[in-house]
């Protein structure tokens, strides 16, 4: 009995008194110091910032550009640049050549989680945004530059509605003129509908366009062009010059429409609810590299869309000029294209809007 008695007093001694050697004791929650955060360089106003205590983001980007493209090459560039501006923070990956599906199935996707970020031509912005389809209404505007002042003070509308979509826009592009390319010598609408022409699934200007023109075209996937004109099962495609040269479509293209059918939007989405788990700071930081990117893109993008024409006819492409009469049959066709579209893919006051900016926008 006195042997329990010591016992008992020895353990309640010790508990008073502090810990063993040999047995770590957890502090009180309040004496508990909090962890110091890490800290990078931060460029731009030579301070530091904080990172250890933000929860990482990654993010995967998806793009249909080939990954050796330029492109592709100048995302991973801006995906390093993020990483060491966020300080590691947020993360970029991205995924090339269409490795992730097309663009409806990365919206798929995106949907359930699985793609946080994509890059859009019009087929995918058809899907979550038909009313930005006016910046690419074909025969519509009359130079890259018309249309990039046009999207510039439309931006604003388009971000608010995409953020209403749970879409944030991490930046635009324009990846230059869109051109038709054939096997066979096209200079009239007459011509047009002696082709096999290729027209995207799910593209709602194609499907508007070849309705206007009394044109059946062949629906296949992106990835499935090279193959389609190798069979001969397509001989036509539209793409920029560089597209086509990079994705090898261009060796089985004789001729290419000297007017340019349009220009090709990409806009940058990323989910909102990924975008919102960034801190203000990493957010900026994230959409001005981005852009900073994207304008290096589009400078590069020009240059190399007039090289790649050169190569191609190094290889034999003729370019064919629509005579004078057949370029005002396709402006009016071009209209009545653009009125097929109103009200049921972009609202008429969208039109108006844009058209009141393009007489603007010389």
């Amino acid at each position: 009995m006195k042997n329990a008695v010591v016992i008992v007093a020895l353990t309640m001694l010790s508990s008073c008194s502090g810990p063993t050697p040999n047995t770590p004791a957890a502090a009180p929650s309040e004496s508990v110091a909090a962890p110091q955060p890490s800290v990078v360089a931060d460029s731009d106003s030579g301070g530091l910032v904080e990172t250890e205590d933000y929860q990482p983001v990654k993010v995967r980007l998806a793009v249909t550009a080939p990954k050796m493209s330029l492109q592709a090459n100048v995302l991973r560039g801006v995906a390093k640049t993020i990483a060491k501006e966020t300080g590691g923070v947020v993360s970029l990956k991205v995924f090339a050549g269409g490795s992730l599906g097309d663009e409806l199935g990365v919206i798929r996707r995106m949907n359930l989680g699985q793609v946080e970020a994509a890059g859009f031509s019009r087929t995918g912005i058809g899907q979550i945004l038909p009313s930005a389809l006016v910046l690419e209404s074909p025969f519509f505007y009359r130079s890259e530059e018309q249309v990039d002042c046009v999207r510039g003070k439309m931006q604003p509308r388009f971000e608010g509605e995409l953020e209403k979509k749970g879409y944030v826009v991490l930046g635009w592009a324009n990846l230059g003129s869109v051109y038709l390319f054939s096997q066979r010598k096209v200079e009239s609408v007459d011509d047009m509908r002696k082709t096999k022409p290729w027209a995207q699934k799910g593209d709602r200007i194609d499907e508007a366009t070849f309705k206007e023109l009394g044109v059946t075209p062949i629906s296949v996937q992106p990835h499935d062009v090279l193959t389609a004109l190798q069979s001969g099962l397509i001989d036509t495609f539209r793409s920029t010059p560089d597209h086509a040269r990079a994705l090898q479509w261009g060796d089985h293209a004789s001729f290419m429409v000297d007017t340019p059918l349009g220009s090709r939007l990409e806009a940058f989405l990323i989910k909102k609810e990924v975008f919102d788990q960034m801190i203000p700071a990493h957010q900026a930081k994230t959409k001005a590299v981005f852009q900073k990117g994207l304008l290096k893109l589009v400078s590069r993008l020009r240059k190399q869309n007039d090289k790649s024409i050169a190569l191609m006819q190094e290889k034999g492409l003729k370019r064919l000029a629509i005579p004078d009469a057949e370029r005002a049959k396709l402006d009016s066709r071009g209209i009545a294209i653009t009125k097929r579209l109103t009200g049921s893919v972009y609202p008429a006051e969208v039109l108006k809007r844009a058209e009141g900016l393009k007489a603007k926008c010389k």
